[in-house]
């Protein structure tokens, strides 16, 4: 049986990870911060609890083989620098790189890391991947960090990374802090809601069209490793 980690299995993707994975016979483990909501809890998997930026306790819990690990990580929420960003920042890359020096030496298939649109920075649609990226704010910094240090990873020891930069995931059990659940709860009590002008072009992902890339990432010969 093959196995799969999925930090922050607990988060909205992630479910939606682990429901797919569950499907196709995987042996998961899920590691994060909290234990799973009510809506969001699978039965026969692994729930670890634990801090990926504290390598200490880390190390203790994170004690199996992996065939394959998707990186679904991180705060949701996008504060400004401070003291809750640079917990972000520390969460996303520090944590990271602790993941990779329990797990890097093993026999690992396929890492996948979910990057985000907002590594690119403020810049005009149509975005293509090979645009300079500028991140400027904490969360697209982190994200933009832990794209970098995948890719030299890739480059110096051929580390079987693919990392696919998302726009505007949503479906099913979707946190109410986004744009679509916020605005359909708020249509359906008949209330009125906060909006932006409107003149952004943004992309939205369902979350089963994010599932289906990232499990066909798995089956990419080997010269399609190291790509964004």
């Amino acid at each position: 049986m093959k196995n799969l980690l999925v930090i922050g299995g607990t988060g909205f993707i992630g479910y939606h990870i682990i429901n797919e994975a569950k499907k196709k016979g995987f042996s998961i483990s899920s590691i994060s911060l909290n234990r799973p909501k009510k809506i969001r809890f699978h039965k026969g998997v692994k729930y670890i609890k634990a801090d990926i930026s504290n390598f200490t306790i880390l190390k203790k819990k994170l004690n199996n083989k992996f065939d394959y690990v998707i990186n679904a990580g991180g705060y949701g929420i996008h504060p400004d620098f401070g003291k809750k960003g640079d917990k972000l920042i520390n969460s996303h890359f520090f944590g990271l790189i602790n993941i990779l020096q329990i797990l890097k030496l093993r026999k690992i298939k396929k890492f996948v890391q979910l990057g985000s649109s907002a590594e690119y920075g403020k810049t005009n649609s149509p975005i293509k991947e090979n645009n300079i990226c500028t991140p400027k704010t904490p969360y697209s910094i982190a994200k933009f960090l832990c794209t970098n240090i995948l890719l030299n990873l890739y480059k110096e020891e051929k580390f079987p990374v693919t990392i696919l930069r998302l726009f505007q995931v949503y479906g099913p059990k979707q946190d109410d802090n986004r744009i679509i659940p916020y605005v359909i709860k708020k249509c359906k009590k008949n209330k009125k809601f906060l909006t932006t002008k409107g003149k952004q072009t943004c992309d939205f992902c369902h979350v089963d069209d994010v599932v289906s890339a990232i499990f066909r990432t798995f089956n990419k010969k080997k010269k399609k490793r190291g790509n964004i």
